[in-house]
């Protein structure tokens, strides 16, 4: 399924491009969106795309952002993944939201592909 946004910029250097007042914001962010998933340390798909995304995006296209910030699933003999994970991890959703909005022209275009791959 080719790159995720965390090995397209590592977190380091994710958090390398916002200052220190920036990641705590969008680790309590985090934090508080992660309740409404019911759980401390995860964001859930439907509120990724809710609160983070909105509804106004094709539902193909939202899923495949999400789909785009998720470590690639371990392969079953059939090429198909084993387990699909729903829900995004503080460093998964960090890399995404910074590789988003502060990576540079090659980093995006890796992402744009990877939405479509």
């Amino acid at each position: 399924m080719g790159l995720t946004s965390s090995q397209i910029l590592p977190f380091e250097q994710a958090k390398a491009r916002c200052s220190k007042t920036e990641f705590e914001n969008l680790k309590q962010g985090f934090q508080i969106l992660s309740k409404k998933s019911l759980n401390q340390n995860l964001l859930n798909k439907s509120v990724f795309i809710c609160e983070i995304l909105g509804y106004s995006l094709p539902e193909e296209l939202a899923d495949r952002i999400f789909d785009s910030l998720l470590p690639n699933s371990p392969k079953s003999s059939t090429g198909l993944p084993i387990i699909r994970r729903t829900a995004l991890n503080f460093k998964e959703f960090f890399c995404g939201l910074i590789l988003i909005c502060r990576g540079n022209v090659e980093e995006k275009t890796k992402f744009v592909f990877k939405i479509y791959n």
